[in-house]
């Protein structure tokens, strides 16, 4: 809910929040990103634990687990990105 999170944020500027899961609750990372921000910029908690620890297929696990876990490393690197600019 961006409306409520940007609320909040203009009411606690410096607070960390720990938003939804962006990965098995399918939380918005963007607007978790875009408005979960600290006023100096400290980024929030986003949870994607789920989604990394048990990946589909069981095959390599580790593999599995170390591709989840750059692929969403990568999408928050992104979303960072395109609010920076």
């Amino acid at each position: 809910h961006p409306d409520e999170l940007s609320i909040l944020r203009k009411e606690v500027p410096e607070l960390v929040f720990l938003t939804p899961g962006i990965g098995a609750q399918d939380g918005d990372l963007k607007v978790a990103i875009q408005y979960g921000r600290t006023r100096s910029g400290i980024l929030p908690v986003i949870p994607v634990s789920r989604a990394i620890i048990y990946p589909e297929g069981r095959a390599e696990y580790s593999n599995l687990v170390r591709e989840r876990t750059l692929f969403y490393i990568e999408k928050i690197d992104e979303q960072i990105a395109l609010l920076d600019t």
